[in-house]
């Protein structure tokens, strides 16, 4: 896969996603509720490695140019990770 993320921690369980592409970059904005941690049975310092596995989902299904952009002007809710993650393997 050609795309690089980085991951940025904003507090609250949200992350900005930074999405390099061929065209430039992409921003991002995630976040891990602790009930989607706790439903992936995974602890909350993996809040990140949730993020980013999510982000790497969405990747491989479409082109990260159609990931909802963040700005600090949106006022909507971020993408979840409870609508977005795939079920961990023997869930």
């Amino acid at each position: 896969m050609s795309e690089r993320f980085q991951i940025e921690p904003m507090g609250d369980h949200d992350y900005l996603v930074h999405l390099r592409y061929s065209g430039g970059v992409i921003e991002s904005r995630f976040q891990a509720s602790p009930a989607v941690v706790d439903e992936l049975d995974a602890a909350e310092a993996d809040e990140q490695r949730v993020i980013e596995e999510t982000a790497l989902y969405l990747a491989e299904r479409q082109s990260v140019v159609d990931f909802p952009r963040w700005s600090t002007s949106a006022m909507s809710r971020p993408p979840t990770a409870t609508t977005t993650s795939p079920r961990r393997p023997g869930a």
